[in-house]
């Protein structure tokens, strides 16, 4: 249990940590930030030019497209431009260090790509394009060192964390009379920390100081191992400050109002961006509430729909969801041994919005859904919602919907504890 803490501990201090990290004066947000602006913001001692290159449709889309970074506590906007057409963007900056920088689109494209970059480096790469991965974050830029290593990290660390918490699962569900299964399971989990552990301690020694800095965060948060690095990390990167605010060399500065409204700004615009479903105007919405129907049909990918009443007489949990939905895919995780252990009398119909046929099949394997029933709630061929699903009127997801073995509903949003004890109830 200490463990699972722990691992939930690391996520909110990663956030924190990440944002205080070199001093430069901040610029004047109210400027920089006005939608009306069209010229780029250029700091006279620019060290980094970015190109990137753009689909047609993002590029004709008005829009403005920041860069930006985090350092030292504080949030610098480095440069903006608006999109007028070009299908070639053009942004430049200064980074004291080598540092993450985010490139955000604000209507289109791309919702957020980060790249690692350093003084002196000169970029020019494709934009995701935005029917294949809008929501992705990831690029591969072979010229950069960081980038890569950096992208080989994060899928390393998707993998061992995966297996991590698949089994803290299996551990807090099997019963404790099985103390042989239990055994296994915690050896098997002690095996995967120990990759965990073993894959900071890699990082530790990259030649790239950002991903060593980020390999600090977990050393001292799971480990208090940090401390081990501490006069070889100085010696070989004597001027990444970081790593002196790191181990308490150096004081902090002060996050300026500028950097908040810049950190709000770009906060609000990856918000919007990441689960708000928009709907049409004119759509007549469903007045939804429990003891009425559903009345929607389920769509399959080849076109054909069928009735919610094919699972009359069973209990139904009909699940909006999308595989770039973070708290989607958390709630449809304990789904899974809920569906096993009452498979007679309930089902599960999970109905995606992705617009990507091979984001969603590839997300239902990677958790292991293979055994709900799928469908579709967005036409594949021209990236619409179904005039059907668009009359339940919600706005954002994740959003499901109980059904009792009538098809009427029980409940609206009812996830962990509160939808297994309602299922017990239901199910003597």
């Amino acid at each position: 249990m200490k463990k699972t803490i722990l691992s939930i501990c690391e996520l909110m201090l990663i956030v924190a940590f990440i944002s205080c990290q070199a001093t430069k004066p901040a610029f004047d947000a109210q400027n920089v930030l006005s939608v009306a602006q069209e010229q780029s913001v250029l700091d006279s001692t620019s060290n980094i030019h970015i190109r990137v290159n753009v689909e047609p449709a993002i590029a004709s889309t008005p829009q403005d497209v920041f860069l930006y970074t985090h350092y030292d506590c504080n949030t610098y906007l480095l440069d903006s431009i608006r999109t007028a057409g070009s299908t070639t963007l053009e942004l430049k900056g200064y980074i004291p260090f080598q540092n993450k920088v985010m490139l955000t689109f604000e209507k289109r494209g791309a919702r957020e790509i980060s790249l690692i970059l350093s003084p002196g480096d000169s970029i020019s790469f494709d934009a995701p394009a935005e029917s294949e991965i809008a929501f992705k974050n990831e690029v591969d830029i072979p010229q950069l060192s960081a980038q890569t290593e950096w992208n080989r990290y994060l899928h390393q660390n998707r993998i061992l964390r995966s297996k991590r918490d698949s089994l803290i699962s299996l551990i807090v569900h099997t019963p404790k009379a099985d103390t042989l299964r239990l055994q296994a399971l915690q050896l098997q989990f002690d095996t995967d920390s120990l990759a965990i552990h073993d894959m900071y301690a890699g990082l530790a020694n990259s030649d790239n100081p950002f991903l060593v800095d980020h390999s600090l965060i977990f050393l001292n948060i799971d480990y208090h191992e940090d401390y081990l690095y501490k006069d070889t990390l100085l010696k070989k990167f004597p001027d990444y400050r970081p790593f002196r605010l790191h181990y308490g060399l150096e004081a902090s500065a002060m996050e300026t109002p500028e950097s908040k409204r810049i950190y709000a700004k770009m906060q609000k615009i990856k918000k919007d961006r990441a689960s708000v479903i928009r709907f049409s105007n004119d759509t007549k919405k469903q007045n939804i509430k429990t003891g009425k129907k559903l009345d929607i049909n389920l769509h399959r990918m080849n076109g054909e729909t069928q009735s919610l009443g094919k699972f009359r007489g069973k209990y139904v949990l009909v699940d909006f969801w999308a595989s770039w939905c973070k708290p989607c895919i958390d709630n449809m995780r304990p789904l899974i041994a809920l569906q096993k252990k009452y498979a007679n009398d309930f089902e599960i119909c999970a109905i995606t919005l992705d617009k990507l046929p091979g984001a969603w099949k590839r997300r239902i394997e990677s958790i292991g859904m293979q055994n709900f029933n799928h469908f579709i709630g967005v036409d594949f061929n021209t990236g619409k919602i179904y005039p059907d699903i668009e009359t339940l009127g919600f706005k954002s997801i994740p959003q499901n919907y109980l059904l009792d073995r009538e098809g009427k509903v029980i409940a609206i949003n009812i996830y962990g504890e509160e939808l297994v004890k309602k299922l017990e109830e239901l199910i003597k």
